[in-house]
């Protein structure tokens, strides 16, 4: 992959007031997203959320019933104005979860159809197609039969494709969710890593929070039509606006309390089972008394069998229930007052075995107060 081209006819892509119906049924409702040049955009959710929705808008598949797509400087959707560019005409690269390569041809020319369409002179088309197999690790492979192709290689020929005549725009519909995990992760990287080498602006749907934080410059999580909440996936990881925030970017331990008082910039908190926690403020108020949710990343939990010294704040002793040890990490519930805690401990060995004792501490600036 030693092709470096970095286009120049990449655009901005902007979508203001999009809703989008079925019958009753609100699909996307009143949502404003903007994708800069070079940039790539995520959306991310469950099933049902709006983002293929909003994705097919953008390609001109769905027609919207208000708002504005414009990429570039060129409106391509505009309900109120009439304006309903076709997809042939959008100036869009599409890469779908089922690949959708044309089994009765090479990988050459499934790669060379688009620009044979568009036509191309032959001469032009065989160094572009060249380019694009080098770009996407296809080299050698141009005379193969598609049928003859792994799901990663189909997946890249229509990668391959969708880049060969250089669209302003491209867009792809969960690609890599028909491969298997070890594939997926490495495709993963490959993908991220052309999309950078050529500048392209690019918009990517999935359910896999794991796929959006490691792809994506900004993500928009989005839930029941709406957005729930976007920013960088650092941002969304560590400052959730939301429990569905928190739960689905990552895991979490989502715990209940009520708001004692405060100490300094810190609250002071109870749970349902009389666990006693400080956490750092935010930039939410809370008042004493209120109900609220404690976020408590398992990655930002602590066991030891002996209490350490700097542990005098939101330190107690926990039983292990279950280790599941996975060779990278182990991943520990802890029964804490009867409350259960998923913890997560890198390291290729399992520290703690079911039924052991154990302390537990949290420090309060990992904690984060969000509203019930």
């Amino acid at each position: 992959m030693g092709v470096s081209l970095k286009w120049g006819n990449v655009m901005k892509l902007t979508i203001e007031n999009l809703t989008k119906t079925f019958g009753e049924f609100v699909a996307v409702n009143n949502i404003n997203i903007v994708v800069e040049t070079g940039k790539l955009l995520v959306l991310l959710g469950p099933s049902g959320c709006g983002k293929t929705t909003t994705l097919r808008c953008i390609a001109g598949f769905e027609r919207p019933n208000t708002g504005r797509i414009t990429i570039g400087d060129k409106v391509v959707t505009d309900p109120q104005n009439g304006i309903n560019l076709p997809p042939e005409k959008r100036g869009l690269g599409m890469v779908f979860q089922s690949y959708a390569i044309w089994p009765h041809l090479t990988v050459f020319d499934n790669v060379a159809y688009g620009l044979k369409m568009r036509k191309w002179p032959r001469s032009k088309i065989k160094k572009r197609v060249e380019e694009m197999l080098e770009l996407t690790g296809l080299q050698g492979l141009g005379s193969r039969p598609a049928p003859m192709l792994s799901g990663g290689q189909m997946q890249r020929v229509a990668l391959a494709r969708n880049l060969a005549y250089r669209p302003d725009v491209l867009l792809l519909d969960e690609p890599l969710s028909n491969l298997d995990s070890k594939l997926r992760e490495r495709l993963r990287f490959e993908l991220r890593e052309i999309q950078l080498r050529v500048g392209i602006t690019a918009v990517y749907v999935t359910h896999d929070q794991s796929e959006a934080v490691s792809l994506a410059d900004k993500i928009i999580l989005m839930k029941d039509g709406l957005i729930e909440q976007q920013g960088t996936a650092e941002e969304i990881f560590n400052k959730p606006k939301s429990a569905y925030v928190a739960d689905f970017i990552g895991s979490a331990n989502l715990v209940p309390a009520v708001v004692k008082g405060e100490e300094g910039n810190s609250y002071l908190l109870e749970t349902p089972e009389k666990v006693q926690v400080k956490a750092k403020k935010n930039d939410s108020a809370f008042n004493k008394g209120q109900r609220v949710k404690l976020v408590m990343r398992p990655e930002n939990i602590y066991l030891s069998k002996e209490k350490h010294d700097g542990w005098s704040v939101n330190s107690w002793q926990g039983d292990v229930i279950v280790p599941n040890y996975l060779g990278t990490q182990t991943r520990y519930v802890i029964s804490l007052n009867q409350r259960r805690l998923f913890v997560t401990m890198l390291g290729s060995s399992q520290a703690f075995q079911a039924n052991e004792k154990v302390y537990v501490n949290i420090p309060p600036e990992e904690i984060q107060v969000l509203e019930e």
